[in-house]
Protein backbone atom coordinates (compact mmCIF):
# COMPACT_ATOMS: atom_id res chain seq x y z
CA UNK A 1 0.00 0.00 0.00
CA UNK A 2 1.39 3.58 -1.15
CA UNK A 3 2.21 6.19 1.30
CA UNK A 4 -0.79 8.40 0.42
CA UNK A 5 -2.97 5.31 0.94
CA UNK A 6 -2.17 4.86 4.42
CA UNK A 7 -2.39 8.47 5.20
CA UNK A 8 -6.07 8.67 6.13
CA UNK A 9 -5.61 6.08 8.22
CA UNK A 10 -2.67 7.38 10.72
CA UNK A 11 -4.68 10.38 10.93
CA UNK A 12 -7.79 8.23 12.34
CA UNK A 13 -5.40 6.26 14.51
CA UNK A 14 -3.66 9.96 15.83
CA UNK A 15 -7.48 11.02 16.29
CA UNK A 16 -8.73 8.28 17.90
CA UNK A 17 -5.90 8.18 20.45
CA UNK A 18 -5.86 11.83 21.19
CA UNK A 19 -8.02 11.77 24.07
CA UNK A 20 -6.36 9.14 25.43
CA UNK A 21 -3.82 11.52 26.21
CA UNK A 22 -3.44 13.72 29.53
CA UNK A 23 -2.34 17.27 29.76
CA UNK A 24 0.92 16.06 30.93
CA UNK A 25 1.27 13.56 27.94
CA UNK A 26 0.18 16.66 25.61
CA UNK A 27 2.38 18.97 26.77
CA UNK A 28 5.22 16.58 26.81
CA UNK A 29 4.44 15.78 23.03
CA UNK A 30 5.12 19.38 22.20
CA UNK A 31 8.01 20.19 24.07
CA UNK A 32 6.48 22.98 26.41
CA UNK A 33 6.54 22.90 29.79
CA UNK A 34 4.05 23.10 32.19
CA UNK A 35 3.42 26.56 34.56
CA UNK A 36 1.98 26.50 37.89
CA UNK A 37 1.82 30.58 37.90
CA UNK A 38 0.93 31.51 41.49
CA UNK A 39 0.58 35.39 41.88
CA UNK A 40 1.58 37.08 44.99
CA UNK A 41 -1.09 39.17 46.98
CA UNK A 42 0.23 42.52 46.12
CA UNK A 43 0.16 41.41 42.30
CA UNK A 44 -2.50 44.26 40.35
CA UNK A 45 -5.63 42.40 38.91
CA UNK A 46 -4.27 43.66 35.16
CA UNK A 47 -0.91 41.61 35.53
CA UNK A 48 -2.74 38.60 36.97
CA UNK A 49 -4.75 38.38 33.30
CA UNK A 50 -1.87 39.60 31.29
CA UNK A 51 0.70 37.25 32.61
CA UNK A 52 -0.96 34.47 31.80
CA UNK A 53 -2.16 35.15 28.26
CA UNK A 54 1.84 35.89 27.73
CA UNK A 55 2.91 32.28 28.99
CA UNK A 56 0.16 30.25 27.21
CA UNK A 57 2.50 31.24 23.62
CA UNK A 58 5.09 29.00 25.31
CA UNK A 59 3.94 26.79 28.29
CA UNK A 60 0.94 24.63 29.34
CA UNK A 61 -0.81 26.21 32.13
CA UNK A 62 -2.00 24.04 35.51
CA UNK A 63 -5.15 25.45 36.66
CA UNK A 64 -4.60 28.44 39.40
CA UNK A 65 -7.56 28.34 41.02
CA UNK A 66 -7.61 24.77 41.93
CA UNK A 67 -3.95 25.25 43.70
CA UNK A 68 -5.40 28.57 45.36
CA UNK A 69 -8.32 26.14 46.89
CA UNK A 70 -6.40 23.56 47.94
CA UNK A 71 -3.86 25.68 49.57
CA UNK A 72 -6.76 27.72 51.44
CA UNK A 73 -8.49 24.46 52.38
CA UNK A 74 -4.63 23.95 54.34
CA UNK A 75 -5.09 27.33 55.94
CA UNK A 76 -1.91 28.10 53.52
CA UNK A 77 -0.74 31.47 51.77
CA UNK A 78 -0.72 29.78 48.02
CA UNK A 79 1.86 32.45 46.95
CA UNK A 80 3.75 31.57 50.38
CA UNK A 81 7.03 29.13 50.61
CA UNK A 82 5.10 26.13 52.67
CA UNK A 83 2.67 25.88 50.34
CA UNK A 84 4.86 25.86 47.65
CA UNK A 85 6.64 23.17 48.87
CA UNK A 86 3.21 21.01 50.57
CA UNK A 87 1.16 21.71 47.50
CA UNK A 88 2.28 22.95 44.46
CA UNK A 89 4.74 20.81 44.03
CA UNK A 90 1.97 18.10 43.90
CA UNK A 91 -0.04 19.65 41.24
CA UNK A 92 2.15 17.91 38.36
CA UNK A 93 3.95 20.86 37.06
CA UNK A 94 7.25 21.42 35.22
CA UNK A 95 7.96 25.34 36.91
CA UNK A 96 6.50 27.26 39.35
CA UNK A 97 6.47 30.76 38.84
CA UNK A 98 5.83 33.69 41.73
CA UNK A 99 4.87 37.02 40.63
CA UNK A 100 5.44 39.98 42.57
CA UNK A 101 5.13 43.32 42.69
CA UNK A 102 6.97 46.13 44.06
CA UNK A 103 6.31 50.02 43.78
CA UNK A 104 8.59 52.97 45.10
CA UNK A 105 7.03 56.55 44.02
CA UNK A 106 6.58 56.21 40.22
CA UNK A 107 8.73 52.98 39.75
CA UNK A 108 6.53 49.56 39.44
CA UNK A 109 8.56 46.55 38.95
CA UNK A 110 7.02 43.43 38.50
CA UNK A 111 9.52 40.50 40.22
CA UNK A 112 9.18 36.53 39.01
CA UNK A 113 10.82 33.25 41.37
CA UNK A 114 10.52 30.25 38.42
CA UNK A 115 10.88 27.27 40.79
CA UNK A 116 11.29 23.97 40.16
CA UNK A 117 7.30 21.63 39.72
CA UNK A 118 8.63 19.13 41.37
CA UNK A 119 11.07 20.00 44.23
CA UNK A 120 10.18 23.27 44.50
CA UNK A 121 13.33 24.66 44.78
CA UNK A 122 14.42 28.09 43.40
CA UNK A 123 15.51 28.03 39.57
CA UNK A 124 15.80 31.53 38.83
CA UNK A 125 15.06 35.06 40.27
CA UNK A 126 14.00 38.31 37.48
CA UNK A 127 12.76 41.25 37.39
CA UNK A 128 11.37 43.87 35.06
CA UNK A 129 10.31 47.77 35.02
CA UNK A 130 7.02 48.25 33.96
CA UNK A 131 5.26 50.98 32.39
CA UNK A 132 2.68 52.10 34.17
CA UNK A 133 0.57 48.79 35.28
CA UNK A 134 1.37 47.33 31.98
CA UNK A 135 3.80 44.88 30.33
CA UNK A 136 6.03 46.73 27.53
CA UNK A 137 7.50 44.33 24.35
CA UNK A 138 10.85 44.03 26.11
CA UNK A 139 9.37 42.86 29.50
CA UNK A 140 7.16 40.35 27.44
CA UNK A 141 10.16 38.87 25.68
CA UNK A 142 12.39 38.54 28.73
CA UNK A 143 10.01 36.47 30.22
CA UNK A 144 9.17 34.32 27.00
CA UNK A 145 13.12 33.53 27.36
CA UNK A 146 13.12 32.68 30.58
CA UNK A 147 10.60 29.99 30.39
CA UNK A 148 12.38 28.88 27.63
CA UNK A 149 15.19 28.90 29.67
CA UNK A 150 14.15 27.19 32.93
CA UNK A 151 11.55 24.75 30.86
CA UNK A 152 14.68 23.56 29.14
CA UNK A 153 16.62 22.86 32.26
CA UNK A 154 13.95 20.97 33.84
CA UNK A 155 13.32 18.57 30.97
CA UNK A 156 17.66 18.21 30.89
CA UNK A 157 17.36 17.50 34.68
CA UNK A 158 14.21 14.79 34.36
CA UNK A 159 16.64 13.49 31.47
CA UNK A 160 19.41 12.69 33.50
CA UNK A 161 17.44 11.68 36.27
CA UNK A 162 15.72 8.80 33.67
CA UNK A 163 19.10 7.70 32.52
CA UNK A 164 20.35 7.07 35.72
CA UNK A 165 17.49 5.02 36.63
CA UNK A 166 17.96 2.90 33.40
CA UNK A 167 19.23 -1.08 34.61
CA UNK A 168 22.24 -2.06 32.95
CA UNK A 169 22.04 -4.30 30.39
CA UNK A 170 23.34 -7.93 31.19
CA UNK A 171 26.18 -9.48 28.71
CA UNK A 172 24.81 -12.11 26.40
CA UNK A 173 25.64 -15.93 27.76
CA UNK A 174 29.25 -16.81 27.25
CA UNK A 175 30.32 -13.34 25.59
CA UNK A 176 33.08 -11.25 27.56
CA UNK A 177 32.13 -7.80 28.14
CA UNK A 178 33.63 -5.36 25.68
CA UNK A 179 35.97 -2.37 26.25
CA UNK A 180 33.33 0.31 26.32
CA UNK A 181 31.03 -1.90 28.54
CA UNK A 182 34.15 -2.51 30.79
CA UNK A 183 34.73 1.26 30.59
CA UNK A 184 30.92 2.02 32.23
CA UNK A 185 31.34 -0.28 34.98
CA UNK A 186 34.67 0.66 35.87
CA UNK A 187 33.23 4.45 35.66
CA UNK A 188 32.28 5.97 39.34
CA UNK A 189 28.32 6.54 39.51
CA UNK A 190 27.37 10.42 38.52
CA UNK A 191 27.31 12.85 41.05
CA UNK A 192 24.36 15.12 41.28
CA UNK A 193 24.32 18.37 40.15
CA UNK A 194 25.30 21.18 43.08
CA UNK A 195 25.00 23.79 41.33
CA UNK A 196 21.50 22.98 39.50
CA UNK A 197 20.14 21.48 43.09
CA UNK A 198 20.25 24.74 44.31
CA UNK A 199 18.99 26.84 41.71
CA UNK A 200 22.11 28.21 40.09
CA UNK A 201 22.56 30.30 37.12
CA UNK A 202 23.60 28.72 33.85
CA UNK A 203 25.90 30.94 33.26
CA UNK A 204 27.85 31.74 36.49
CA UNK A 205 27.13 28.88 38.55
CA UNK A 206 26.40 30.86 41.70
CA UNK A 207 23.09 29.99 43.91
CA UNK A 208 20.57 32.87 43.78
CA UNK A 209 21.21 36.35 45.89
CA UNK A 210 20.05 35.24 49.74
CA UNK A 211 16.30 36.91 50.27
CA UNK A 212 16.26 37.70 54.52
CA UNK A 213 12.13 38.07 54.17
CA UNK A 214 11.98 34.57 52.75
CA UNK A 215 11.32 31.28 55.61
CA UNK A 216 12.80 28.64 52.40
CA UNK A 217 16.44 27.68 55.17
CA UNK A 218 19.63 27.33 53.47
CA UNK A 219 20.50 23.98 52.19
CA UNK A 220 23.00 22.25 54.47
CA UNK A 221 21.78 23.95 57.47
CA UNK A 222 20.32 22.87 60.75
CA UNK A 223 17.44 24.57 59.26
CA UNK A 224 17.52 22.77 56.34
CA UNK A 225 17.71 19.51 57.78
CA UNK A 226 14.71 20.17 60.43
CA UNK A 227 12.42 21.66 57.26
CA UNK A 228 13.21 18.62 55.55
CA UNK A 229 12.05 16.14 58.06
CA UNK A 230 8.32 15.53 57.51
CA UNK A 231 6.04 18.41 59.50
CA UNK A 232 3.42 15.63 59.84
CA UNK A 233 4.39 11.99 59.70
CA UNK A 234 1.08 10.53 58.97
CA UNK A 235 -0.33 13.74 56.79
CA UNK A 236 2.92 12.92 54.60
CA UNK A 237 2.51 9.04 54.49
CA UNK A 238 -1.24 9.06 53.57
CA UNK A 239 -0.61 12.08 50.56
CA UNK A 240 1.15 10.51 47.46
CA UNK A 241 1.94 12.66 44.53
CA UNK A 242 -1.45 13.16 42.93
CA UNK A 243 -3.32 12.60 45.65
CA UNK A 244 -3.43 16.31 47.41
CA UNK A 245 -7.57 16.80 46.55
CA UNK A 246 -7.78 14.16 49.57
CA UNK A 247 -6.23 17.11 51.63
CA UNK A 248 -7.93 18.16 54.97
CA UNK A 249 -8.73 21.21 56.74
CA UNK A 250 -6.61 23.28 59.50
CA UNK A 251 -3.82 20.69 59.35
CA UNK A 252 -1.05 23.36 59.18
CA UNK A 253 -0.94 26.82 60.91
CA UNK A 254 -0.57 29.74 58.40
CA UNK A 255 -2.05 33.50 57.60
CA UNK A 256 -5.43 33.11 58.11
CA UNK A 257 -8.01 34.24 55.10
CA UNK A 258 -7.46 34.06 51.61
CA UNK A 259 -4.87 37.18 50.60
CA UNK A 260 -5.42 38.75 53.91
CA UNK A 261 -2.64 41.22 54.80
CA UNK A 262 -2.48 43.34 58.08
CA UNK A 263 -1.00 46.62 58.12
CA UNK A 264 -0.40 48.91 60.46
CA UNK A 265 0.12 53.12 59.94
CA UNK A 266 1.83 55.77 62.31
CA UNK A 267 0.70 59.09 61.65
CA UNK A 268 2.64 62.58 63.42
CA UNK A 269 2.36 66.36 61.91
CA UNK A 270 2.75 69.47 63.37
CA UNK A 271 0.60 72.26 62.40
CA UNK A 272 -2.25 75.25 63.51
CA UNK A 273 -5.38 75.40 65.09
CA UNK A 274 -8.70 78.29 65.40
CA UNK A 275 -11.32 77.61 67.74
CA UNK A 276 -14.53 79.93 68.07
CA UNK A 277 -17.67 79.52 69.77
CA UNK A 278 -21.14 81.31 71.10
CA UNK A 279 -23.36 80.04 74.07
CA UNK A 280 -26.49 81.59 74.40
CA UNK A 281 -27.08 83.06 78.37
CA UNK A 282 -29.65 84.58 80.51
CA UNK A 283 -27.31 87.37 80.34
CA UNK A 284 -26.25 87.38 76.93
CA UNK A 285 -24.83 85.58 74.76
CA UNK A 286 -21.03 84.69 75.97
CA UNK A 287 -18.34 84.53 73.10
CA UNK A 288 -14.61 82.92 72.71
CA UNK A 289 -12.31 83.26 69.89
CA UNK A 290 -8.69 82.51 69.23
CA UNK A 291 -6.06 83.53 66.94
CA UNK A 292 -4.65 80.75 64.70
CA UNK A 293 -2.48 78.31 67.59
CA UNK A 294 0.30 76.26 67.16
CA UNK A 295 -1.39 72.16 66.74
CA UNK A 296 0.01 68.84 67.02
CA UNK A 297 -1.74 65.89 65.25
CA UNK A 298 -1.30 61.84 65.99
CA UNK A 299 -3.13 59.40 64.69
CA UNK A 300 -3.05 55.37 64.69
CA UNK A 301 -4.59 52.58 62.36
CA UNK A 302 -4.79 48.94 61.25
CA UNK A 303 -6.27 47.56 57.93
CA UNK A 304 -6.86 44.15 56.73
CA UNK A 305 -6.52 44.09 53.00
CA UNK A 306 -9.03 41.62 51.27
CA UNK A 307 -9.13 39.36 47.94
CA UNK A 308 -6.09 38.42 45.73
CA UNK A 309 -6.64 41.72 44.29
CA UNK A 310 -6.63 43.88 47.51
CA UNK A 311 -9.81 45.94 46.16
CA UNK A 312 -11.09 45.98 49.63
CA UNK A 313 -9.49 47.60 52.66
CA UNK A 314 -11.35 47.29 56.15
CA UNK A 315 -9.52 49.15 59.24
CA UNK A 316 -9.80 50.87 62.41
CA UNK A 317 -8.24 53.81 63.87
CA UNK A 318 -7.89 56.71 66.06
CA UNK A 319 -7.32 60.83 65.16
CA UNK A 320 -6.26 63.15 68.19
CA UNK A 321 -5.40 66.80 67.48
CA UNK A 322 -4.73 69.26 70.07
CA UNK A 323 -3.82 72.57 70.90
CA UNK A 324 0.09 73.68 71.87
CA UNK A 325 0.04 77.08 73.89
CA UNK A 326 -3.48 78.56 73.37
CA UNK A 327 -4.39 81.68 74.50
CA UNK A 328 -8.15 82.97 74.27
CA UNK A 329 -10.17 86.29 74.95
CA UNK A 330 -13.12 85.88 76.56
CA UNK A 331 -15.67 88.32 75.87
CA UNK A 332 -18.02 88.77 78.66
CA UNK A 333 -21.73 90.28 78.20
CA UNK A 334 -20.95 93.75 79.73
CA UNK A 335 -18.09 94.08 76.32
CA UNK A 336 -15.28 93.51 78.66
CA UNK A 337 -12.40 90.67 77.91
CA UNK A 338 -9.97 88.52 79.63
CA UNK A 339 -7.03 86.61 77.68
CA UNK A 340 -6.66 83.25 79.53
CA UNK A 341 -4.85 79.56 78.68
CA UNK A 342 -7.21 77.27 77.20
CA UNK A 343 -6.85 73.79 75.37
CA UNK A 344 -8.32 72.76 72.43
CA UNK A 345 -8.88 69.10 71.72
CA UNK A 346 -10.64 66.81 68.84
CA UNK A 347 -10.40 62.97 69.20
CA UNK A 348 -12.31 60.50 67.21
CA UNK A 349 -12.40 56.50 66.95
CA UNK A 350 -13.62 54.71 64.46
CA UNK A 351 -13.83 51.98 61.55
CA UNK A 352 -13.15 52.47 58.05
CA UNK A 353 -13.64 50.53 54.62
CA UNK A 354 -12.22 51.10 51.37
CA UNK A 355 -13.44 50.16 48.10
CA UNK A 356 -11.10 50.65 45.06
CA UNK A 357 -13.08 51.59 42.17
CA UNK A 358 -11.21 50.51 39.22
CA UNK A 359 -8.58 47.46 38.63
CA UNK A 360 -5.59 50.07 38.19
CA UNK A 361 -3.25 49.70 40.99
CA UNK A 362 -3.72 53.51 40.88
CA UNK A 363 -7.20 53.92 41.13
CA UNK A 364 -9.92 56.11 42.79
CA UNK A 365 -10.98 54.91 45.93
CA UNK A 366 -14.27 55.14 48.13
CA UNK A 367 -13.69 56.02 51.75
CA UNK A 368 -16.48 55.24 54.64
CA UNK A 369 -15.95 55.49 57.74
CA UNK A 370 -18.18 55.33 60.73
CA UNK A 371 -17.04 56.39 64.65
CA UNK A 372 -17.62 58.62 67.55
CA UNK A 373 -16.06 62.31 67.81
CA UNK A 374 -15.27 64.16 70.73
CA UNK A 375 -14.30 68.09 70.95
CA UNK A 376 -13.60 69.39 74.07
CA UNK A 377 -12.70 72.76 75.21
CA UNK A 378 -10.61 73.41 78.52
CA UNK A 379 -9.62 76.50 80.13
CA UNK A 380 -6.75 77.34 83.28
CA UNK A 381 -9.24 79.86 85.09
CA UNK A 382 -13.32 79.83 85.05
CA UNK A 383 -14.63 82.38 82.40
CA UNK A 384 -18.26 83.59 80.88
CA UNK A 385 -18.49 80.07 78.68
CA UNK A 386 -18.01 77.33 80.75
CA UNK A 387 -15.73 74.24 79.90
CA UNK A 388 -18.23 71.87 77.76
CA UNK A 389 -17.45 68.52 75.59
CA UNK A 390 -19.47 68.16 72.58
CA UNK A 391 -19.76 64.39 71.60
CA UNK A 392 -21.80 61.76 69.71
CA UNK A 393 -21.55 59.07 66.33
CA UNK A 394 -20.38 60.43 62.51
CA UNK A 395 -20.48 59.04 59.32
CA UNK A 396 -17.69 60.31 56.89
CA UNK A 397 -17.65 59.38 53.17
CA UNK A 398 -14.69 60.63 51.12
CA UNK A 399 -12.64 60.03 47.57
CA UNK A 400 -9.35 59.73 47.09
CA UNK A 401 -7.73 59.68 43.16
CA UNK A 402 -4.33 60.08 41.79
CA UNK A 403 -3.14 63.21 39.78
CA UNK A 404 -2.31 61.75 36.35
CA UNK A 405 0.80 59.25 37.05
CA UNK A 406 2.74 60.84 39.23
CA UNK A 407 2.94 60.30 43.21
CA UNK A 408 -0.10 62.94 44.16
CA UNK A 409 -3.35 61.87 45.29
CA UNK A 410 -5.98 63.98 46.65
CA UNK A 411 -9.10 63.57 48.73
CA UNK A 412 -12.11 65.13 50.25
CA UNK A 413 -13.79 63.68 52.39
CA UNK A 414 -17.59 65.54 54.17
CA UNK A 415 -18.58 64.49 57.37
CA UNK A 416 -21.65 64.60 59.46
CA UNK A 417 -22.16 63.86 62.87
CA UNK A 418 -25.47 63.54 65.27
CA UNK A 419 -24.14 65.72 68.44
CA UNK A 420 -25.86 63.93 71.66
CA UNK A 421 -23.62 64.40 73.93
CA UNK A 422 -23.40 67.22 75.99
CA UNK A 423 -21.95 68.23 79.25
CA UNK A 424 -24.07 68.96 82.21
CA UNK A 425 -23.08 72.64 83.04
CA UNK A 426 -22.94 73.49 79.62
CA UNK A 427 -27.15 72.34 79.38
CA UNK A 428 -27.27 74.50 82.57
CA UNK A 429 -26.08 77.73 81.14
CA UNK A 430 -26.93 77.52 78.09
CA UNK A 431 -30.14 75.32 78.16
CA UNK A 432 -29.33 74.06 74.78
CA UNK A 433 -30.21 70.55 73.33
CA UNK A 434 -28.54 67.93 71.10
CA UNK A 435 -27.91 69.12 67.44
CA UNK A 436 -25.64 67.92 64.71
CA UNK A 437 -22.03 68.52 63.28
CA UNK A 438 -21.27 69.22 59.44
CA UNK A 439 -17.91 69.79 58.19
CA UNK A 440 -15.73 68.52 56.11
CA UNK A 441 -11.41 67.18 55.74
CA UNK A 442 -8.95 67.51 52.28
CA UNK A 443 -5.77 66.38 51.84
CA UNK A 444 -3.03 66.43 49.66
CA UNK A 445 -0.48 62.88 49.62
CA UNK A 446 2.72 62.79 48.23
CA UNK A 447 4.02 59.22 48.37
CA UNK A 448 8.11 59.22 48.73
CA UNK A 449 8.24 55.92 48.54
CA UNK A 450 5.66 52.64 49.27
CA UNK A 451 6.20 52.96 53.11
CA UNK A 452 6.37 56.41 53.78
CA UNK A 453 3.73 59.64 52.63
CA UNK A 454 3.87 63.49 53.44
CA UNK A 455 0.36 64.75 53.45
CA UNK A 456 -1.26 68.26 53.71
CA UNK A 457 -4.63 68.31 55.76
CA UNK A 458 -7.17 70.51 56.27
CA UNK A 459 -10.35 69.85 58.74
CA UNK A 460 -13.20 72.36 59.53
CA UNK A 461 -16.27 71.16 61.38
CA UNK A 462 -19.66 73.49 62.52
CA UNK A 463 -21.40 72.53 65.59
CA UNK A 464 -25.20 73.83 65.25
CA UNK A 465 -26.86 73.15 68.68
CA UNK A 466 -30.69 74.06 69.87
CA UNK A 467 -31.18 76.87 72.86
CA UNK A 468 -34.06 77.65 74.81
CA UNK A 469 -32.71 81.73 74.76
CA UNK A 470 -33.16 84.15 71.99
CA UNK A 471 -29.95 82.33 69.57
CA UNK A 472 -28.72 79.00 69.06
CA UNK A 473 -25.20 78.03 70.05
CA UNK A 474 -22.32 77.33 67.66
CA UNK A 475 -19.29 76.67 68.16
CA UNK A 476 -16.50 76.03 64.77
CA UNK A 477 -13.20 74.15 65.14
CA UNK A 478 -10.45 74.40 62.06
CA UNK A 479 -7.05 72.44 61.94
CA UNK A 480 -4.40 72.29 59.29
CA UNK A 481 -1.42 70.30 59.55
CA UNK A 482 1.23 68.31 57.52
CA UNK A 483 1.77 65.36 58.89
CA UNK A 484 4.11 62.10 58.05
CA UNK A 485 2.47 58.81 57.80
CA UNK A 486 4.40 55.50 58.01
CA UNK A 487 2.92 51.85 57.28
CA UNK A 488 5.79 49.21 57.21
Amino acid sequence: MCITARLPILLLALIAAAPALGPAQVAAAQGRPRVLFVPAPTLPSSLRRAIPRLLRRRAHLVSTDAYARLARRRNLRPSGNRAIRRVATRRGADVILVAGFRAWGRSRVLSLTYRDGRSGSELLRASHALHGLRLGGSAQHAMLREIGRVGSRRRGRAARSERSAEPERAPRPGRRPGRAQRSRRAAPPPQPDLAEERGADDEGGLPPPMDWGDDTPVEGSAAALDADLPEDEEDDAEEPPGLVDEVGEGDDAGPVGPGARVRFAVRAGLGFGVRSSALPTEAGPARLTTSPFPALHVGLGASVRTGDDESVRLGAGARYFTSVGLRTQDVRSDGTTRTVDARSQYLALGIDGTFRLSESERAATLDVSVGYGLRLLSTELPISMPEYTLSGPYVRMGLSFPVGSGPLTLAIAPEVASVSGLSDELSQVGAVSPGVAVGAEASVRLSIVEELDVEVVYRESHVLLDSEHETDMTDVERWGVVRVAYSP
